[in-house]
């Protein structure tokens, strides 16, 4: 029993864990990106020299709202002032095609990109969409992924669009092209199903934590896509004619993601993927040199100068610092986002280790504390800042839903189906019905929970039934057999964190009842220990109780989920027991007091009844 708690308890945690860690975008608030918002003193950016090429923008990532809010912004005014018309952003080539193919000539690549995406970035993408399709035809953005591949999802998904042709696959590739279509089928609905990536970063099979066994091991199948790949380029080429270039770049994206994972806990890691940046940031600078670009990037990206311990980085150069440092020097304005804590704290975060870096900040603050968002220059003798960053940008946080809808709350009604123990104190019973000469009852008591688990407006109701598990102990002819139940109703609070995660306190009432039978073998009127003189007899301990409880659960699906409990129940009466067979219905006072205080916990099954 214990050995299936353990499971349990170890199935949900990882799976909370896998979830925050592999598909935490999927989990945010459905809000819109607040387009127009005002950056005061952007048109400081108007001064900058004509020969500046790249300006980069560089947040924390936490800042959802604010980042796609800034970097629409930001796009806009560039593009109209600058003439910046190129974007690039901080994730592989495959998105960048979608999302490139998307904002200019094929709104069904929305589709694409629908599946593993955050509502927060859709919003921004179909924004940006908006704002590109609003352009004349000749001065529309273009979007380009200058990062390696990071996620297994978007490469698979780019291929098997790319096969979708109505000309008959030829049979060298048949296979493989089916391979291609099955495993973007999965990487589409992996998190809505909550499928995860496998940790194989050494090239060893590793199979982690899954839901179930028909989870795909994405390392394994992608090393295998690639060998056979390379063994049939040429008709792969020949079948795709015109897109066999993008496909032969998503080709090479894979590889490099591989390379990138091999890397994992090494310095390797981090280096090959600022070289990685750099390297196509120069290919696009390199290809045309009227072009201009904005990309926002995760802060220590843009760091003009050498990083030593921030970002986990060590004695690390930034892209931002590499392109000041090729032969596009003092073509490169780097602008750090800052970020207050909430709306009305003069306080603004940063993700470097260095604690004076915040109060270097603060230096910028003035009368613009008020303002949602400012844009300042750095001033030279800023010997802290100015190595890093030519601006700062000072951003409101969005903590309390400064742009955001109002929140949604996750209304649903499940019924749990599970299995658990508590732990009872029967030392004073077991010692009255066998002595010390044999065990009593084990005070580890199992028992099946049957639950109907409802929230709504974070308001929680538990309509609890408890069954134990009988249990039987002999005392030479006497045998006693042991169980009862409790039905309980429950009262709490659920924050609300999403529609898949609910972690719910609340108070339980009712009653409990434990019975005991006592039966004599021996057909011969004997005394009964602790008890009065029987020969088969039923008794019974019943108590109002009240007592605690904790749910976490996990919904998998829109039917199914994990759940988790834990409670304490109080019994203070430590009545005798009364009996209910064979005499009038009274108290018995020869037997052994007995509260039914107990504490334990459960896991199982969660039905989804409903769900908004």
């Amino acid at each position: 029993m214990l050995k299936l708690l353990r499971l349990a308890v170890c199935i949900f945690f990882t799976a909370v864990i896998s979830q925050n860690s592999n598909a935490q975008e999927l989990f945010l608030s459905d809000s819109a990106v607040a387009s127009d918002i005002i950056i005061s003193q952007l048109s400081q950016l108007d001064s900058v020299k004509s020969n500046v090429r790249v300006y980069m923008g560089g947040e924390n990532h936490n800042y959802w709202t604010e980042n796609n809010a800034i970097e629409l912004k930001m796009i806009k005014h560039l593009h109209e002032t600058k003439g910046v018309n190129q974007i690039v952003i901080e994730l592989g080539y495959a998105r960048g095609y979608l999302l490139n193919r998307f904002i200019n000539d094929d709104s069904s690549y929305y589709e694409l990109l629908d599946n593993n995406t955050a509502y927060q970035y859709l919003n921004f993408y179909q924004e940006l969409r908006a704002y590109n399709q609003s352009l004349p035809v000749g001065e529309r953005l273009q979007v380009h992924g200058v990062d390696v591949e990071r996620f297994p999802d978007d490469a698979p998904i780019l291929l098997s669009h790319l096969l979708k042709k109505d000309t008959l696959v030829p049979a060298s590739i048949e296979f493989l092209t089916e391979v291609i279509h099955s495993y973007a089928a999965y990487s589409k609905a992996r998190y809505y199903n909550y499928l995860y990536q496998d940790t194989d970063f050494d090239n060893e099979i590793d199979e982690g934590y899954y839901v179930d066994e028909n989870t795909f091991m994405d390392n394994k199948v992608i090393d295998s896509i690639l060998a056979e790949y390379a063994v049939n380029k040429l008709q792969f080429h020949q079948y795709l004619g015109a897109d066999s270039v993008v496909f032969k770049m998503t080709i090479q994206s894979m590889k490099d993601y591989r390379t990138y994972l091999k890397y994992s806990r090494m310095p390797h890691q981090y280096i090959y993927r600022e070289r990685y940046l750099f390297n196509n940031m120069m290919a696009l600078l390199n290809a045309d040199t009227s072009s201009k670009f904005y990309g926002q990037f995760g802060r220590c990206h843009v760091s003009q100068k050498k990083l030593e311990n921030e970002c986990d980085w060590w004695d690390n150069s930034a892209l931002a610092k590499r392109l000041n440092e090729s032969k596009y020097k003092n073509q490169i304005v780097s602008i750090g986002i800052f970020y207050k804590y909430n709306p009305t704290s003069f306080d603004y975060q940063n993700n470097f280790n260095n604690w004076e870096m915040n109060e270097a900040v603060q230096k910028y603050i003035d009368s613009s504390v008020n303002d949602d968002f400012k844009l300042m220059k750095i001033e030279a003798s800023d010997s802290l800042l100015s190595p890093l960053y030519n601006y700062i940008l000072l951003a409101n946080s969005c903590e309390d839903n400064c742009y955001e809808t109002p929140e949604v709350q996750h209304d649903f009604v499940a019924l749990d189906l599970n299995y658990g123990q508590s732990k009872y104190n029967f030392n004073t019973l077991n010692k009255g019905l066998t002595g010390d000469t044999i065990p009593g009852f084990n005070q580890q008591v199992r028992y099946f929970n049957f639950t109907v688990f409802s929230s709504s407006d974070k308001f929680v109701n538990v309509f609890d039934i408890r069954v134990m598990q009988p249990q039987k102990i002999r005392n030479g002819n006497l045998q006693y057999t042991l169980n009862g139940y409790s039905i309980l109703e429950g009262f709490g609070y659920n924050p609300s964190f999403s529609k898949y995660i609910a972690i719910s306190p609340y108070l339980l009432l009712g009653y409990s009842r434990t019975s005991l039978r006592i039966e004599n073998d021996s057909f011969i009127n004997s005394i009964s220990p602790a008890f009065s003189t029987v020969n088969k007899l039923k008794y019974a301990n019943g108590a109002f109780t009240a007592g605690l409880g904790v749910d976490l659960r996990l919904n998998f699906s829109k039917i199914i989920g994990l759940n988790l409990k834990a409670q304490v129940l109080t019994d203070p009466s430590n009545k005798y027991w009364r009996r209910v067979e064979g005499y009038a219905n009274s108290v018995d006072k020869q037997s052994p007091k007995t509260s039914l205080f107990n504490y334990g916990v459960s896991a199982g099954l969660s039905i989804l009844l409903f769900r908004d």
